[in-house]
């Protein structure tokens, strides 16, 4: 392969990048690129042989890098006794902050606005990351 050939290359991976980026966002979420990917597995190995730092740092630069806010995290109700659905979608501690109006879940504790587009996460209650400022 010779350099045009390359660039070629190149520069067809960053337009399909970029339009694969562009959808993520539509779609409110995360697009990585395949170095990004390799290098995330990289660190997960080190991660796994007792190195964790690396990972930590490589976490917070991309989501930092891809300009990510740090997800509001709520404490989960310690409901007294069962709720039905209906009495559990419009419970408080699942309304939207800003819009005052019932979240949908979305997968995995993950709830968002359907108006504002506001989300949050919904974690145990006692759950250390919800002392984190680090989040």
């Amino acid at each position: 392969m010779n350099r045009a050939d390359r660039e070629r290359y190149r520069d067809r991976y960053n337009r399909a990048n970029a339009a694969a980026h562009r959808k993520a966002q539509d779609a409110h979420g995360l697009f990585l690129r395949a170095d990004d990917v390799a290098d995330l597995q990289y660190v997960l190995r080190r991660a796994k042989a007792g190195d964790t730092g690396p990972l930590t740092w490589r976490i917070e630069y991309l989501l930092e890098q891809h300009g990510i806010e740090p997800v509001e995290l709520r404490a989960s109700h310690p409901f007294e006794r069962p709720l039905t659905i209906e009495e559990l979608q419009e419970h408080p501690s699942l309304q939207c902050a800003r819009c005052r109006i019932p979240s949908v879940e979305i997968g995995g504790g993950y709830h968002e606005c359907p108006r504002c587009r506001h989300g949050f996460l919904v974690v145990l209650p006692g759950d250390p990351a919800l002392d984190s400022d680090s989040t």
